[in-house]
């Protein structure tokens, strides 16, 4: 789920209720249900493909199996839909991400606040980064209004500072040597 926010830019919910339905492995696309209810649909990297082969390979376990079992025995007017991130005790999407976030935060050491919607803040800065059209970015992660993606813009001003900085120390270089 982490590199369904991170490296696809989905807010939480749209990774939560991803379907395995939703994923074109012919064309290595998924189609997104957005906020909204309108769709999308965005590229598959190889590193998500292959984590997601991971999933499918764990659904297949005994241990899995009889969770579902048990549940569907125990829930016996309930069916389980073929969500990607299924919590077997519920059969319905996981919620639980931001302690699972918690978790590998802890584990790796990392000190900053981190929560769901920031690796898509993070999608967002690294393609205006790469100078990618801030149109085609509206459109990566879904926004109907420009001025949504736009937002992300001010994140770039301390780039720009830092290249004024960095102008403004070899003109004073130049000036005192001259």
């Amino acid at each position: 789920m982490f590199l369904c926010l991170y490296s696809i830019g989905l807010r939480m919910d749209e990774a939560r209720n991803l379907k395995w339905r939703d994923i074109d492995r012919e064309n290595n696309t998924v189609i997104v249900r957005q906020k909204g209810g309108s769709f999308k649909r965005l590229p598959l990297n190889s590193m998500l493909l292959a984590a997601l082969d991971d999933i499918a390979r764990e659904k297949t376990t005994e241990s899995y199996i009889k969770k579902i079992e048990k549940f569907l025995k125990e829930n016996t007017n309930k069916t389980i839909e073929d969500y990607i991130f299924l919590n077997p005790q519920t059969g319905k999407p996981i919620t639980r991400i931001v302690r699972a976030i918690e978790r590998a935060c802890e584990k790796a050491k990392v000190e900053k606040h981190v929560y769901p919607h920031l690796f898509r803040h993070s999608v967002a800065t690294h393609m205006l980064g790469q100078n990618i059209n801030l149109r085609t970015i509206q459109g990566y992660l879904g926004h109907s209004q420009i001025s949504t993606t736009e937002w992300y813009t001010h994140v770039l001003s301390s780039h720009l500072d830092k290249a004024s900085d960095t102008i403004m120390a070899g003109l004073m270089k130049a000036n005192n040597s001259g």
